[in-house]
């Protein structure tokens, strides 16, 4: 893959450094941005999570809008 955004949303209960893992995989892809404020659930969404896929969700809504 090429030329894309991405968003990162890691699984931080069974695999803590997943996120890092995906983001070194992406950022040795060819002109792939890595978009901030990766999410990591543990287990089931939480409070604190859900507002961090919010947030998430409004950075990939404004990234397409401008």
């Amino acid at each position: 893959m090429q030329n894309r955004t991405v968003a990162l949303i890691e699984n931080g209960t069974w695999a803590a450094s997943s996120g890092k893992l995906m983001a070194q995989i992406v950022s040795g892809m060819k002109e792939m941005d890595l978009m901030e404020g990766m999410v990591s659930l543990r287990s089931a969404a939480g409070k604190d999570q859900l507002e961090g896929l919010r947030e998430l969700a409004q950075r990939i809504a404004a990234s397409l809008n401008g």
